[in-house]
């Protein structure tokens, strides 16, 4: 396979010869497919690629020859270009006192972070390609902070939580989608995907020997708000709204866990 992924762009005509580069026979089929149309009025977008060929035209019936069935000329369809933009801010403290005559140090803070994500794709609708763009934004705030008493010289309680998150990865966020208008059912990614969010705690105690040994017992809770899951759902396609709702075949996001 032939990708390009530097981070907000993903562009994957796909061809798959397994033929050695030095077989006399693999000079009659493999060739420079042209794309001059791939994401047309982009720049640094490649849109030439080694691809096989039968009389100067990409084919699907050469896989005898290539030893796998089917060879893949090119996959509109799976080219994509994706962009994210964040901003960030972040307070954070450090504090120290005594409780119940227990001291402690910690530390505690926020950081919230607004990120705007931009997707365009290549659906195949009948056939036929069509550009598809999708445009969101979102924020999250995640406060953390981690408080430990010192129960004695050798013995410490320590206490934490926070909130996490994590994006999903750039493949499942392509906008295109794949259409048989004959359901019509469709399948590909989802750039409404929201990303994995959830709440941990920790308790630990934690006792330091003065030769540098440690025991330390250890417990966590961690509150998952959605996981990434498959499913078949009855919806509008992003970026192909004229179709109405339709079943698309995508990733969302599912129930969450403790």
């Amino acid at each position: 396979d032939l990708e390009v992924d530097p981070l907000t762009q993903s562009i994957n005509p796909r061809f798959r010869p397994n033929t050695p580069a030095n077989d006399p026979a693999i000079a009659d089929f493999v060739g420079i497919a042209m794309f001059p149309d791939l994401f047309a009025g982009r720049d640094g977008i490649p849109r030439s690629w080694v691809g096989t060929f039968n009389d100067g035209t990409p084919t699907n019936e050469l896989c005898p020859a290539f030893g796998t069935c089917p060879v893949v000329s090119d996959d509109i369809g799976a080219s994509f270009i994706l962009s994210e933009e964040t901003l960030a801010g972040y307070f954070k403290t450090n504090f120290e006192g005594e409780l119940f005559g227990l001291p402690f140090t910690g530390n505690g803070g926020v950081r919230v972070v607004r990120t705007k994500q931009g997707s365009e794709g290549l659906s195949v609708v009948g056939g036929v390609p069509q550009l598809t763009v999708a445009d969101r934004s979102y924020t999250d705030v995640l406060p953390s902070g981690i408080i430990t008493f010192s129960l004695n010289d050798q013995l410490q309680l320590r206490f934490g939580a926070a909130k996490i998150m994590a994006r999903p990865d750039t493949g499942s966020l392509t906008p295109a989608v794949s259409v048989n208008t004959e359901g019509p059912i469709a399948s590909g990614g989802n750039p409404n995907l929201e990303p994995f969010r959830a709440s941990q705690f920790d308790l630990s105690l934690e006792w330091y020997g003065d030769d540098g040994a440690a025991v330390t017992v250890a417990a966590f809770y961690k509150d998952v708000a959605s996981f990434v899951t498959t499913s078949s759902t009855f919806a509008v396609a992003p970026g192909l709204e004229s179709l109405g709702e339709i079943t698309i075949n995508t990733q969302i996001n599912g129930e969450g866990g403790k």
